[in-house]
């Protein structure tokens, strides 16, 4: 039942992209930092805890967005938007930035700019306690892997089947739904974000990790080429944060522990840093 529920989903979302296309263009950025005056307009993914969840009314990036916002002078405004559709979505102009657990990668940074990262982030393989056990990926031969539809593992997934890796690939809407997957025993592993997997395993002790990758994946804030500007505004605004330790506070809350340490050395008040 929950498959079909999947599948009705998907079609809607396509439905809805489909009619969007053709309609109005995206605004143009004419003057000013943003889109919108006073607005900066986020694009955020509906689940993915605990950056965000509960359709993207709760979350880490939810509470750090708005409070970067405030500390520049901006409201902000969510656009819950679907994993797979939103990176094309910040190219089209629909948003100044997406601001929902994007991983830095080389390829990606051919396309957008980042802000500096704000979140320690690796690839990992969840299983069932006394599932199978997964080493590397190169373990993943033969079992059926969850992931985030559009994410980076299943880019990593699709161009290893690609070269000949057998391995059955499930890509889920959202990462809950991986999860929700390996409960109901769809798939074998999860393979997703460490950050992400943490939260899940201490919300369910029947689960284990297997192996973390030694290559960081950290994420950080994309935008639109042409915003430098904006970019800097908002660094500020989280080195801001992280001097008076307000980074860690949030960290604290949602993770249990402290993900943002060490990514930004800010040792002085960001004015000091101009």
């Amino acid at each position: 039942m929950k498959r079909f529920f999947r599948i009705g989903c998907a079609l809607i979302t396509a439905v809805c992209l489909l009619f969007s296309a053709c309609g109005p263009k995206a605004p143009n950025k004419k003057d000013g930092l943003t889109l919108k005056a006073g607005v900066l307009t986020v694009g955020i993914q509906p689940e993915y805890p605990p950056m965000e969840y509960e359709n993207a009314s709760k979350g880490f990036d939810i509470d750090v967005a708005t409070e970067a916002a405030r500390r520049i002078g901006l409201q902000v405004e969510f656009v819950v938007t679907p994993w797979e559709d939103i990176l094309v979505s910040l190219e089209r102009g629909l948003f100044d930035c997406v601001f929902s657990a994007v991983s830095v990668t080389v390829e990606r940074q051919k396309r957008f700019l980042f802000s500096k990262p704000y979140i320690a982030n690796a690839l990992c393989a969840v299983t069932k306690v006394g599932g199978p056990t997964v080493g590397n990926p190169a373990e993943f031969e033969g079992l059926r892997v969850g992931v985030l539809r559009a994410g980076t593992a299943h880019d990593i997934l699709r161009t290893q089947a690609a070269q000949g890796f057998s391995v059955d690939i499930y890509p889920y809407d959202t990462l809950t739904d991986c999860y929700i997957g390996l409960d109901l025993n769809e798939i074998d592993a999860v393979y997703g974000g460490s950050v992400a997997a943490s939260y899940f395993l201490k919300q369910d002790p029947a689960l284990e990790r297997n192996w973390v990758s030694e290559q960081p994946e950290p994420m950080a804030i994309a935008f639109p080429k042409d915003s430098d500007a904006l970019v800097e505004q908002i660094d500020r605004a989280i080195d801001e944060m992280y001097y008076e330790g307000v980074m860690a506070s949030l960290a604290s809350a949602y993770f249990g522990e402290d993900f943002t340490a060490g990514l930004r050395n800010v040792t002085t008040p960001a004015d000091e840093n101009m």
